[in-house]
């Protein structure tokens, strides 16, 4: 609460060691250990500790155990033992005594599956659940995560260029960041803080407007509370807004590469990803592996009215390759490989490769993943956002 995880994980462990000599499991002082450990990124350690005990404590805490699995596993991008554990941890939905940790947790899922209305609803839905005075930095994080929501949202609608959609992002995103604000002005923790610049960073990203120091004030808010994998997230978004205002690469590079090596070291396969991705459109070194990610730009033709041949152009423009490079690769002219960037940048209604790269990043993103298909209760808006998804 006080927000020094650090000092919470070590006097968790060393408990369990105490009790242990005298022959005692306690379930609630592991589970507060594992979640210690999740936050400052010690990933291995919180892994080993809830495996360790979900063996061992008896079935009627099981399902609290399982949240912080559920955050670890979506962590690591494991989604199939995330859906596992969120399902096993559902007794705890009525028993958090008022916190919505379960809600977040869906939403949390909904993200890492690219199911941004979803995500917004149980991020409702979490909000709904906050009903004790004292949990105000909680209502502070879960409109981050709504925001988050928002954002990706706003830049698909942005992309099909429906003002319509933009306009419900913006008014939504409104009413979280007033809501966070809010919360974290009655809040008495210094997590709240934290909380609220990561919700300032993403509420100006759904407003569509480049601010890098916003970014980088939330990374340096998260490690005073000693929230590295949070804080390497903010410095992939610092990189991105960066590279999107014209910074050089030099500069771009430095926070991008520090989110690189917290997230290898953590094994975090999302956000590895989404760094090697920004790093290729960008052209910034951060050692990417050599096999390039498959699926960068899938459906372009169809989403954003390409022709096939400027489908592949996009797939190269989006991994930072020059007019000449792009004529090399498809054996055509420099000239004609710059005729067909230009069509692709009136076709997608963008000043710039940097901003068509973005699309085609975000297209790349969300390839791969059957739950973006529409289902019979999908309303048009999701629809929409949907369609670019395909």
């Amino acid at each position: 609460m006080l927000g020094r995880p650090g000092e919470s994980a070590r006097l968790g462990l060393e408990g369990l060691d105490v009790l242990r000599r005298h022959g005692i499991e306690s379930a609630v002082l592991g589970a507060n250990a594992v979640e210690a450990l999740f936050a400052i990124g010690e990933w291995a350690e919180a892994d080993r500790l809830s495996a360790a005990a979900l063996r061992s404590i008896p079935d009627s805490f099981r399902p609290f155990l399982c949240l912080f699995r559920v955050a670890l596993e979506l962590g690591r991008g494991e989604i199939e033992p995330a859906r596992e554990h969120l399902r096993d941890a559902l007794p705890a939905r009525g028993q958090d005594r008022g916190q919505g940790i379960y809600e977040i947790l869906v939403a949390e899922l909904a993200l890492c599956e690219y199911r941004w209305m979803d995500a917004d609803r149980a991020v409702d839905s979490a909000l709904a659940m906050v009903r004790s005075g004292h949990a105000q930095q909680l209502r502070v994080w879960y409109c981050a995560k709504g925001l988050r929501a928002q954002a990706e949202l706003a830049a698909l609608a942005r992309a099909r260029r429906d003002a319509d959609a933009v306009g419900r992002s913006c008014e939504r995103s409104r009413e979280l960041i007033t809501m966070a604000r809010e919360a974290e002005a009655c809040a008495t923790t210094p997590n709240a803080a934290a909380w609220l610049a990561l919700a300032e960073a993403e509420y100006a990203r759904a407003c569509d407007a480049q601010r890098p120091e916003l970014w980088s004030a939330a990374a340096a808010a998260l490690d005073r509370v000693e929230r590295g994998p949070l804080a390497a997230y903010c410095r992939r978004h610092e990189a991105e807004a960066l590279v999107a205002a014209g910074a050089s690469r030099t500069e771009a590079g430095g926070p991008l590469r520090e989110a690189y090596a917290v997230a290898i070291r953590l094994g975090a396969g999302p956000l590895v990803r989404e760094i090697e991705l920004l790093a290729q459109r960008a052209r910034i070194d951060v050692a990417v592996r050599d096999a390039p990610p498959t699926g960068t730009v899938p459906s372009a033709e169809e989403v954003l009215g390409l022709t096939a041949r400027e489908a592949e152009v996009l797939e190269l423009l989006a991994r930072g390759r020059t007019n000449r490079e792009i004529a090399a690769t498809l054996v055509i002219s420099v000239r004609t490989a710059g005729i067909h960037v230009s069509h692709i940048l009136r076709k997608l209604g963008v000043p710039n490769r940097l901003e068509a790269a973005a699309i085609a990043h975000r297209l790349a993103a969300t390839a791969g993943h059957p739950e973006r298909s529409r289902s019979p209760t999908t309303s048009d808006d999701e629809a929409s956002a949907t369609t670019l998804r395909k």
